[in-house]
């Protein structure tokens, strides 16, 4: 029979035993490259922008199993690429249409929030904004054209319109994950925002984002949870942007001094095992065992305490039987 030191012995063996089945590090994961932040480099300058969109994305953590939103700031170039700005904008704002007019009663709610993240590659990129799967839709109609390729995807946190083709820009959207960002797109995909703020917890979300290996459709439910304007009143725009175009001409000719660097301490995003790592010490964290001794200690003593109850529900042992058959 179990000493009452033994029993407590056998318990705490058990929720040692639990958390470390549990929270254990997973093998043989594939690696995502780690990202890093080079504020080093001095990047072409940028043109101004009176638009900035606030905007979050819901995901389902692979580490930890918990529903989580990362946040960040996209900077929109009104000034180069009007017309995708205003698609972007109107999209982000939410709007009513009626697509139906001989039924004006058919109004439907337009917007980013709530659509599906279409597909994630850890260290690369991250695409959504489709308001209707398989259907092209903008602003314009289905389609707009290409205003402006003088832009680069030359660094992190490029977005960028979705084009299969010359003059095919709709309202899916491309954000660039690289530390350097994508050269592939040049020429082909329109560039017509930046992520100023929140780059480096956006990387380190989609590093933790499963994903079909094939397609890249994140395999749980992944939506922009949220989108918000904030319209900056600037006078002087047209000035600006004729200033940022001087800027733009003198850094081409080496004036390093108009270019644009990431501010802020160097940043290196986790590896999917340094995050695999991390989930594990946070379910290992000493204060979680102790918590979870105490309640399994807490249900014994409650058990033990109404044992002539919960022995009423039990059967009957051999023994009792034997005895009561006598």
């Amino acid at each position: 029979m179990f000493t009452f030191r033994g029993i407590i012995a056998v318990l705490c063996s058990l929720s040692w035993l639990v958390s470390i089945v549990v929270s254990a590090p997973t093998d043989g994961q594939e690696q995502t490259a780690p990202f890093k932040l080079d504020t080093n480099k001095v990047y072409p300058p940028d043109p101004p922008s009176s638009l900035n969109v606030f905007m979050g994305y819901k995901y389902i953590d692979k580490y930890t199993g918990e529903e989580r939103v990362v946040d960040f700031t996209i900077a929109l170039f009104d000034t180069l690429t009007p017309k995708a700005t205003k698609n972007f904008q109107m999209l982000s704002s939410g709007f009513k249409v009626i697509t139906d007019p001989k039924h004006p009663e058919r109004v439907h709610d337009l917007a980013f929030t709530k659509t599906r993240v279409l597909k994630v590659i850890p260290g690369v990129q991250v695409e959504a904004g489709e308001l209707f799967p398989g259907i092209p839709f903008c602003l314009y109609g289905q389609k707009f054209e290409d205003e402006s390729f003088a832009l680069k995807h030359d660094r992190p946190g490029r977005v960028s319109l979705v084009s299969t083709g010359p003059d095919t820009n709709e309202s899916k959207f491309i954000i660039d994950l690289a530390a350097d960002g994508s050269p592939e797109k040049d020429n082909v995909n329109v560039v017509f925002g930046q992520v100023v703020s929140g780059i480096e917890d956006l990387v380190d979300a989609m590093n933790r984002v499963e994903v079909d290996p094939e397609t890249g459709n994140p395999k749980k439910n992944m939506i922009i949870s949220y989108t918000v304007v904030d319209q900056l009143k600037i006078a002087d725009l047209d000035v600006q942007h004729s200033q940022w175009e001087q800027d733009a001409k003198a850094f081409e000719e080496g004036d390093r001094s108009k270019g644009f660097q990431f501010k802020g301490k160097s940043y290196k995003a986790r590896s999917d095992q340094e995050l695999s790592d991390a989930a594990y010490a946070e379910f290992n964290h000493p204060l979680l065992k102790v918590i979870i001794l105490f309640a399994i200690l807490g249900a014994f003593y409650l058990g033990m305490k109404k044992k002539d109850q919960i022995m009423d529900y039990l059967p009957l042992t051999n023994q009792d039987t034997s005895s009561r058959s006598d």
